[in-house]
């Protein structure tokens, strides 16, 4: 996993560091806005889906598992 995620990571770095080494600042700071958000927003994703699934297995656990913690 963690190949794939540099992979990816790599692969969007490389518009940006080109607009750098070509000195077109305007267009790497766009590039570099749009990673950053992107980045961002797959985190969001992942923390939605987190607390998703954490909510779907209290759920499923049901009320006698309550009952269970309560009374230790």
């Amino acid at each position: 996993m963690v190949f794939l995620l540099w992979d990816v990571l790599a692969h969007a770095w490389e518009p940006i560091d080109s607009a750098l080494s070509h000195d077109q600042g305007g267009e790497a700071l766009g590039n570099g806005v749009v990673l950053a958000i992107t980045v961002g927003v797959g985190l969001l994703g992942l923390v939605h889906f987190d607390r998703a699934a954490a909510g779907r297995e209290r759920r499923a656990s049901g009320p006698d598992a309550t009952v269970t913690l309560a009374g230790a």
